[in-house]
């Protein structure tokens, strides 16, 4: 998150007020509604109201104009929507890969092993996604 000029002390303070409740949330500190359920309030100005796809208003509001921007590194990386789970994150990506111009490209991360060129798999089986995310790289 940065600093704008227009950024106003009750904002700010809406923020942080809004901010410790989540890390409440999170570090189970909250009490819980009958239904099991924690209720939070959030400030009307962090609310996107009238909608009809929510995954379409959210990447519009916090990507506005992605279709011509997308290869804008400030404007990407000033930016961030947070999801509760990676099906989530996964419906937001593909919402936003069938939108921008140009081929999609996959990459692999820390927890794949490229296997387009190997004769056999036997020697890579023991590495799992545990034994991968184990290893400290320097």
């Amino acid at each position: 998150m940065c600093l704008r000029s227009n950024f106003t002390l009750t904002n700010a303070q809406e923020i942080k007020s809004l901010s410790q409740c989540l890390i409440d949330v999170d570090d189970r500190k909250l009490d819980k509604g009958d239904d099991e359920c924690y209720e939070i309030e959030i400030p009307p100005n962090l609310l996107i109201r009238n909608f009809i796809d929510p995954i379409e208003a959210i990447v519009n509001h916090i990507y506005p104009n992605i279709q011509k921007k997308y290869k804008d590194e400030e404007f990407l990386k000033s930016r961030a929507i947070l999801a509760i789970t990676n099906e989530v994150v996964d419906q937001i990506n593909d919402y936003i890969l069938n939108i921008i111009p140009g081929e999609e490209k996959e990459y692999f991360n820390c927890d794949s092993i490229d296997m387009t060129d190997v004769a056999t798999t036997e020697c890579f089986e023991a590495a799992t996604p545990n034994f991968l995310h184990s290893l400290k790289a320097s």
